[in-house]
């Protein structure tokens, strides 16, 4: 969560929870990750990507993976499914904010084989652009 948002977060708060899900599947995109556990399903992680503007070709891309499940591929996957769902949307771009100590979702973006460029923020923070093949 801290990655995510930057700061130590517990919980959504109520308007939060109303904007991460309400998906319309054009302008705000929510795939959801679930691993087989003994169990049953369980819910490993999720991505999302949001466009600027109703009629932009550009969209913020997030992941959260849990930590018992990261570095086994599904930020990887969550990507490039997120891009499947884009390109089909006449999407163009990606881009997101990561903390520079963010390491993994770093190396998810660089193994993408997508063209990339970093702009680096004050405090710790990169701007990720990542043009999408149409």
């Amino acid at each position: 969560m801290y990655y995510r948002f930057f700061t130590p977060k517990r919980h959504l708060t109520d308007k939060e929870l109303v904007y991460f899900t309400d998906i319309d599947y054009h302008a705000h995109v929510g795939l959801l990750a679930l691993v087989e556990e003994e169990q049953g399903f369980v819910h490993a992680g999720c991505g999302r990507y949001f466009l600027f503007s109703k009629s932009d070709i550009a969209a913020e891309i997030a992941f959260d993976v849990k930590d018992e499940y990261q570095g086994h591929g599904i930020g990887t996957i969550l990507f490039n499914c997120l891009c499947t769902v884009a390109k089909s949307q006449g999407i163009s771009e990606f881009k997101a904010l990561v903390l520079a100590e963010n390491l993994k979702m770093m190396e998810v973006f660089d193994h993408a084989g997508l063209p990339i460029t970093k702009k680096y923020l004050s405090s710790g923070v990169i701007e990720v652009s990542m043009k999408i093949d149409i």
